[in-house]
């Protein structure tokens, strides 16, 4: 089902009603859990779909059990391992056609939402090895992984978050006033997916069809110009309203789901675009692959960790492109931000040590620098999302038709 679509939008509005309706945990509980069924049964096609999702969810329910008893670290490195070749399998990601032959990656397992799953997965190991997991129980981990909000491009919640809305659901159901509240951004969201992304979308078609065919230098130019701008509009729109609907939904069951956006594309550099954009991906990148990578680092050459960090910065970035999605045009996505985070960096360490820490307060306080810094870093982003478009050949073929058309 559309999530942005009128039926989308009437079913949520009858279950929402009945969850308020139902009286007690259970009944409220089984109908969640219904719901979500009822969620993910249109994208399973086949048998094996199902069976692997199955498979999915039975053994990380079975890892995170032993991970919360006296797991060894290098078993949570194993099982992690074991989880994140099982996911570049199933999403059948290109580059394993360099070590493997291409006809093992033909199968037909589909397992949508895998991606926010494997995130989901991982923090709960590496949480649960740390202590810092609460009790898992079986239904509650089911409803956390395959929950109908989050679960076809999150945003990413924490475990214990969703614990304490499962077992204590419907004791607090959300006030009038939150209600329309919820309904309004629903709506918004809705407006945004539907309307100014599928209007920033036909644009961003239309001007690519241009670029890719005309032979007049000027038409080649425009179409260019603005398919480069449209596509970005596309990703936020319709990200950031699906976003808005979801924590909408939520929030109509009591639900607090963490916010994704904020202002990203008045970020003044790309360390600062990530803390703006897909917000709990990026905080689980940092938490869960930087700064657990950086640590180690730290302990092995402190001398050299600054510069390391670097360099884990960079692969932080190349990684959370990949994970995007398994062709290559997401690879040269991750490498774009990986190199605009990583240069970031080593220029604010950099601006620090030779201006000192008053000379960077002003720096960050100069309008100018702030509007230039701004609007650089837009027009990075922008050229990152080149990459983000769906069909490599497609980008390559559209810069190259321009560039002959110019020469």
């Amino acid at each position: 089902m559309d999530i942005a679509s009128f039926s989308f939008l009437i079913s949520l509005a009858v279950v929402a009603v009945v969850f308020q309706v139902v009286p007690g945990k259970a009944p409220r509980q089984a109908l969640l859990v219904a719901v979500n069924a009822a969620f993910l049964y249109p994208f399973m096609g086949n048998w094996q779909s199902w069976a692997g999702m199955g498979v999915f969810v039975l053994i990380g329910f079975a890892m995170v059990r032993v991970a919360q008893s006296q797991l060894r670290g290098l078993w949570l490195f194993l099982f992690i391992g074991v989880l994140v070749a099982a996911f570049l399998y199933v999403k059948s990601y290109q580059f394993l056609t360099l070590a493997i032959p291409s006809g093992l990656l033909d199968h037909p397992i589909a397992l949508i939402g895998i991606s926010y799953m494997l995130f989901k997965l991982i923090h709960m190991l590496v949480d649960g090895w740390q202590r810092e997991l609460v009790p898992v129980r079986f239904m509650t981990y089911v409803n956390y992984q395959l929950g109908f909000f989050t679960l076809l491009a999150g945003p990413i919640q924490r475990y214990n978050d969703f614990a304490k809305f499962w077992e204590s659901i419907g004791t607090a159901l959300p006030q009038r006033r939150e209600v329309l509240l919820a309904w309004s951004r629903i709506l918004t969201g809705m407006i945004k997916m539907a309307l100014i992304g599928g209007f920033a979308l036909s644009w961003y078609d239309r001007a690519s069809g241009l670029a890719l065919s005309t032979d007049d230098a000027f038409r080649a130019i425009a179409g260019l110009g603005v398919l480069f701008y449209a596509y970005p509009a596309f990703v936020f729109f319709n990200f950031s309203g699906y976003t808005d609907i979801v924590i909408g939904a939520g929030k109509l069951f009591g639900l607090d789901l963490p916010e994704n956006f904020n202002r990203p594309y008045l970020a003044r550099n790309m360390v600062d675009f990530w803390n703006r954009w897909h917000i709990t991906l990026s905080t689980w990148v940092r938490d869960y692959v930087f700064m657990t990578s950086y640590k180690w680092v730290a302990t092995k050459w402190s001398v050299q960790a600054r510069r390391l960090g670097y360099l884990l910065a960079f692969m932080s970035l190349l990684l959370a492109g990949i994970w995007h999605g398994a062709t290559w045009n997401f690879v040269l996505f991750g490498l774009v931000h990986g190199v605009g985070v990583a240069s970031a960096q080593i220029y604010g360490q950099s601006l620090r040590s030779v201006v000192g820490a008053a000379g960077v307060r002003r720096y960050l306080q100069n309008r100018w620098i702030t509007g230039l810094a701004v609007f650089g870093t837009f027009h990075y982003v922008c050229f990152g999302f080149m990459f983000f478009a769906p069909g490599l050949s497609r980008t390559t073929d559209i810069l190259w038709n321009v560039w002959s058309v110019l020469a």
